[in-house]
């Protein structure tokens, strides 16, 4: 196995009781080859001290690039990480997740045997003391079959439909960014352009294997978001589709996204406008 240089990037926002563990998590990891990039998003907790203090102590153990800063956003934050990675490969951590059971080396093998650049695997759920409540977000939490996942197509047409994967599962070559684009700013739903974008371009592939600890509490953006966040969730849903639409490829693809902006141009006309 060769080992390229793993860039875990990090946006922290507002976890000062979490972001040790996932700063912790990184190290703990196998794999010989990797460096954080970690951005402090104007924090209001004590997270940004919290950080700078682990970077000081474990400066010899890992290269560390730290920045903290005003509250830009999240796909503003998350597109800088970009820019500042050095790595090969990019492997993302939320401030809250964890790391776990070796998942950059389990992810960097499967990169390395398929050729794909976008590598997705399974995580735990855990509360907000780190016990585990699902052994699968996938199987136990989304219901998913995860037999769909092991082609191109399974996995094109199911990012369609709805991108399940949750926490810090996924590594990938940066390069892939040159190609789909970056992140869309003032975005809510960064997950469905980027799945919906790299299954286009035939780069995913499924690990059905725990990666990562996903951390399910009370100030989860998506818990916490008011009506105003829900409405601007949806209209991004609906956004992505007519953004990503010429690369969704074959009529079959094309007719199923069809489907799904209809679907949540109602969901947004119902919910919001005629109630």
């Amino acid at each position: 196995m060769q080992y390229p240089l793993v860039t875990v990037t990090i946006p922290s926002y507002n976890h000062s009781r979490y972001i040790l563990s996932a700063l912790n998590s990184v190290l703990q990891e196998d794999y010989p080859n990797k460096e954080i990039v970690i951005i402090d998003d104007g924090s209001t907790d004590n997270s940004a001290a919290i950080i700078q203090q682990w970077v000081d102590e474990h400066k010899d153990r890992i290269p560390v690039t730290y920045i903290s800063r005003a509250n830009k956003g999240l796909a503003f934050t998350i597109n800088e990480l970009i820019d500042l990675a050095n790595g090969e490969c990019i492997a993302w951590l939320a401030s809250d997740d964890m790391f776990c059971d070796n998942g950059i080396s389990k992810r960097m093998a499967v990169m390395q045997q398929t050729k794909k650049k976008l590598i997705v695997g399974d995580c735990k759920v855990i509360n907000e003391e780190g016990v585990v409540t699902h052994m699968s977000w996938m199987k136990d939490v989304m219901k998913r079959d995860v037999s769909l996942y092991k082609t191109d197509e399974g996995i094109m047409e199911q990012v369609l439909v709805n991108p399940s994967f949750a926490g810090s599962v996924l590594l990938l070559k940066k390069d892939v960014y040159d190609n789909i684009g970056k992140y869309p700013q003032n975005f809510f739903a960064e997950e469905w352009f980027f799945y919906q974008r790299c299954a286009a371009f035939r780069y995913t592939a499924y690990l059905d294997d725990v990666v990562s600890l996903y951390r399910r509490h009370d100030t989860n953006t998506s818990g916490k978001a008011d009506l105003a966040g829900k409405k601007h969730l949806v209209r991004s849903i609906v956004k992505s589709y007519r953004m990503s639409w010429w690369l969704f490829p074959g009529f079959r693809m094309k007719y199923i996204a069809l489907k799904e902006w209809i679907k949540w141009n109602y969901v947004y006309l119902r919910t919001y406008i005629l109630k």
